[in-house]
């Protein structure tokens, strides 16, 4: 099992949070007067990245980790 820095982990999310920050200034800028839309549309916009960064790391790193499998599996006879 590999293992992450703890600098890694805190670049992810300030990535994560840095790329949701653009759509929820967008919304900010160009709402009406009078309605509030930053928070709702942080924490959709949060959701959703949190949701395609798994679905990224799952399609990149089941395949390594079948392979990685598979090669020890023939080591081991």
């Amino acid at each position: 099992m590999k293992k992450y820095s703890l600098f890694f982990i805190l670049l992810e999310i300030a990535v994560m949070v840095g790329i949701t920050c653009i759509p929820t200034v967008v919304v900010a800028f160009f709402q009406e007067p009078g309605k509030n839309l930053e928070v709702l549309t942080f924490i959709l916009v949060s959701f959703l990245m949190f949701m395609l960064h798994i679905l990224l790391a799952n399609r990149i790193l089941f395949p390594l980790a079948r392979r990685t499998m598979k090669k020890e599996a023939e080591k081991e006879g």
